[in-house]
């Protein structure tokens, strides 16, 4: 992965977990929106460090791996849109394509 794409989809994730957690405080009330609103965030970034970082443990097949974090990433857009922040979730959604397409194209420039 180049530095491009690693930035670039370290942002998005960023935004991701910024998403979940806003989505889960907003769609629910009392505690339960405390309980989804943290545990959302932190259950996905478990998922993210042991199936689809960099130096995953357990890395699944390419194509599983990037068709994961890119529905991830998109999911994360979705919860800013649901959440009434448009200009948020456009960005997220842009960030997540454009990062996952330099780090795609890194990686085949990697190989020989």
């Amino acid at each position: 992965m180049n530095r491009a794409g690693g930035a670039t989809v370290f942002l998005a994730e960023l935004g991701m977990y910024v998403g979940f957690a806003w989505w889960g405080l907003a769609a629910y009330q009392g505690a339960m929106s405390w309980i989804v609103g943290i545990g959302l965030p932190v259950a996905i970034m478990a998922i993210w460090a042991v199936f689809l970082s960099p130096r995953a443990p357990m890395p699944p097949p390419e194509p599983a791996q990037l068709a994961v974090r890119i529905g991830l990433l998109l999911l994360g857009a979705a919860a800013l849109w649901a959440v009434g922040m448009p200009i948020l979730a456009i960005a997220q959604a842009v960030l997540a394509i454009v990062g996952t397409a330099l780090s795609l194209r890194g990686r085949r420039a990697d190989r020989p």
